[in-house]
């Protein structure tokens, strides 16, 4: 995608006069600017998982949770942009049907791995502890 939105933009952006280049990257192209940007994000951050991938872990389980992690951002990013990627032809229909499913399954093998997590993230469990879905919202309730 990253590919795809940076040689449209630079193709768009090379036959213009300097003094239009403004005009054209604010006003004019600023849709695809964001989705090329945007795009080199998604990359940036799937890069960084391979190399942690490639690099040494302190377990094969943490290998396994950094794993789904990846997995489950890049389909995401897909998700988010299933329209881009159907109409280019880089996923087909029963592919696409598949993602939503796909990604639902990989939250759910994440879900033991939640605690781990939270304590590698630094976040306070009051943050979590504090919201209805992620206990006994049953009680929750009960206090409001």
């Amino acid at each position: 995608r990253y590919a795809t939105h940076q040689n449209a933009l630079m193709g768009k952006l090379m036959v213009l006069q300097p003094s239009e280049v403004f005009e054209t990257w604010m006003k004019r192209e600023s849709d695809l600017v964001q989705a090329t940007s945007e795009a080199y994000g998604e990359v940036f951050v799937l890069e960084q998982a391979l190399a942690t991938l490639a690099g040494k872990l302190a377990s094969a389980q943490a290998k396994e949770v950094v794993s789904k992690i990846a997995a489950l951002y890049a389909l995401d990013c897909i998700r988010r942009d299933l329209a881009w990627y159907l109409c280019e032809g880089l996923v087909g229909r029963d592919q696409a049907a598949d993602v939503q499913e796909r990604v639902e399954g990989l939250c759910r093998d994440l879900v033991p791995s939640i605690p781990s997590l939270l304590n590698a993230f630094e976040i306070p469990a009051l943050l979590v502890d504090t919201t209805p879905i992620a206990g006994d919202w049953v009680k929750f309730y009960e206090r409001a």
